[in-house]
């Protein structure tokens, strides 16, 4: 059993001339310690307590037969004695008070003129001139709870300080105030019952004046940082400072000049159309094609194949896919293999696995799996997403830009950790928001707002296109034509034609004449289907809102395309009292 002296006795001499005998082991280096026959139990055959002076003066027992090191001392034959002092000074440096450390355990002070009187006396941080200057210089300042292991640290360069007469005495406001300005404070906390409620005391009063608060907690078997440092080294002690636990962090800016930031080099999957480092979002109307023109350029990733009419060489990358919509083996497997894609390097999540083993489906909280596996996997250059609402499924309401934003936002910081290219497949609206092409982006603004590149696939008078729809990369591309041919059965494949400038997405987008001579009650009928496709059911009141807003159409018209349309939509509520609900009508109920 290992634990401290109680009594700290500073002259090493006093306690081993209390042995008849002892021995020395590592003499004259920091290892130095003694073995002697230990007085607490019947020790007569092998000496079995190890005696270790610690770097502050005090001293560790260590009874190998597991005596405390409370009966040891009670068995030694040591008068009261004064183990050390410490001066606590005021700001520039003025002597206040002196704290005397006894044996047996016990504390005296007395003031500058000698006198054992405290009383009126300036209580101050311990070495109050180091601290503030540490302060000012933003280093880390630590506090412990005694002045023992700040002296047993100093040694080691940092910058250490306590509180005086006890560690559970509550801190002043005026007394918190000597930390002001701190960037960074860690409170090292001993292991008992008096060091978390010195913790507690003193990260209650730091908090008002220190951003950034850590705490230290020693391992079982450890009482505190003198403890620590008799049975480690000086970096596993450092070691475990850097894993110190954020316990108050206040919000604050984080600013560099621009000189700081190192300068990157654009780099491009598909030059113009798809950059590495960022997010591109894929949407285009249903039964197009846009996975499968999602598919066929993540098969020349896998090949090392030039993208379309770019004629950049590129090395084999894995793809890495989550893929909501289509069934694993008789739709994504037969699409990536129809378009010729290296099936080893071309991987699907299935799903993700919880702390307990058992398999989840995949969604915005798994995020960071991804970027796990990237680790893993230094050779994928490609995540594609199909589609992104799969991702968000009751994770947010995806009309709502900062629920949006806030789970897009860690994909986005993937893709420029690891310098890939995180493509997510999406949806259009039925209707126009300001007329757009980017407007037409189902759901929130946020989508095509975060996204480095938007690109939209659609089909018009039986030509089919990938045109640009935004950019923030200053790179201007043409539309590219392309076909998606049967090759007999239940194959095909994709034929890229070139670059065709007249099939941009806001000709594709274009209404046609019979679409325009809707009535508004259709109009909104449609809004609120392709909304509901989206996700259902949903709120009725909110839906309806962002239908007014987004199509310009009155509440009137929104309910009337409900009443007049009992086929499509169906309206209820659960409960007495709750939302009223809209969703869709299933199609096998008439």
């Amino acid at each position: 059993m290992t634990t401290t002296a109680p009594p700290d006795v500073e002259v090493l001499d006093a306690i081993l001339n209390c042995f008849d005998n002892h021995e020395t082991f590592h003499a004259g280096t920091p290892k130095e310690y003694y073995r002697a026959f230990c007085p607490a139990h019947d020790d007569v055959n092998k000496p079995s307590l190890l005696i270790y002076p610690n770097r502050d003066g005090s001293v560790r027992f260590d009874c190998r037969a597991g005596c405390k090191s409370s009966d040891v001392v009670a068995k030694l034959d040591l008068l009261p004695s004064k183990i050390s002092e410490h001066a606590y000074r005021d700001v520039d440096g003025k002597l206040l008070y002196v704290v005397e450390r006894w044996f047996p355990k016990a504390f005296k002070a007395r003031n500058a003129a000698g006198d054992y009187e405290t009383a009126g006396v300036e209580r101050v941080p311990y070495y109050l001139p180091e601290v503030r200057a540490a302060i000012e210089r933003g280093d880390v300042v630590y506090v412990f709870e005694g002045e023992k292991d700040v002296e047993s640290v100093r040694s080691i360069g940092l910058c250490a300080t306590t509180s005086p007469f006890g560690a559970t005495k509550p801190w002043s406001t005026q007394f918190a105030s000597y930390f002001q300005g701190a960037s960074h404070i860690v409170i090292v906390e001993d292991n008992d019952e008096t060091g978390r409620k010195a913790t507690a005391i003193r990260k209650k009063a730091l908090a008002a004046v220190c951003d950034d608060i850590r705490v230290v907690k020693f391992p079982d078997g450890i009482k505190d940082a003198t403890d620590f440092l008799g049975q480690h080294d000086d970096a596993a002690f450092l070691q475990l400072l850097n894993e110190a636990k954020i316990v108050v962090s206040k919000p604050r800016l984080k600013v560099r000049a621009l000189e700081d930031v190192e300068l990157r080099e654009l780099r491009w999957l598909w030059k113009g159309y798809i950059p590495l480092g960022a997010v591109t979002v894929i949407f285009g109307q249903g039964g197009i094609g846009k996975s499968f023109v999602a598919t066929a350029l993540s098969a020349k990733v896998t090949q090392g194949w030039k993208m379309p009419f770019d004629g950049a060489e590129q090395t084999p990358g894995d793809v890495l896919l989550l893929d909501f919509e289509n069934a694993l083996h008789e739709t994504t497997r037969a699409r990536a293999q129809w378009c010729k894609a290296d099936l080893k390097r071309l991987k699907v999540i299935e799903c993700a696995i919880d702390a307990e083993g058992k398999e989840v489906q995949f969604s915005a909280e798994h995020i960071a799996l991804i970027d796990e596996e990237l680790a893993r996997n230094p050779e994928c250059r490609v995540v594609v997403i199909d589609p992104i609402m799969g991702l968000l499924a009751g994770k947010a309401d995806t009309y709502k830009d900062a629920e949006v934003r806030a789970i897009l936002q860690p994909l986005i910081n993937v893709a420029e950790k690891r310098n890939i290219a995180i493509v997510v497949v999406a949806h259009p609206t039925k209707s126009a928001n300001g007329g757009s092409a980017l407007g037409r982006l189902a759901g929130s603004m946020a989508f095509g707002n975060t996204a480095r590149s938007v690109l939209f696939v659609g089909s018009k008078d039986g030509r089919s296109s990938i045109s640009q729809v935004k950019t923030n990369l200053g790179v201007d591309v043409p539309p590219v034509e392309f076909k998606i041919l049967p090759r007999g059965g239940d194959t095909a494949e994709i034929e890229w034609v070139g670059n065709a400038p007249d099939l941009n997405a806001e000709v594709m987008l274009a209404e046609p004449e019979r679409e325009r001579a809707k009535t508004n009650t259709e109009r909104a009928a449609d809004w609120l289907e392709a909304a509901l496709k989206q996700t259902s059911p949903q709120n009725a009141v909110p839906l309806r809102e962002r239908g007014m807003r987004e199509t310009r159409l009155s509440e009137r018209m929104f309910r009337k395309a409900v009443t007049d349309n009992p086929d499509i939509f169906v309206s209820y509520t659960e409960s007495v009292g709750s939302p009223w609900l809209l969703k869709l009508r299933p199609t096998d109920e008439f």
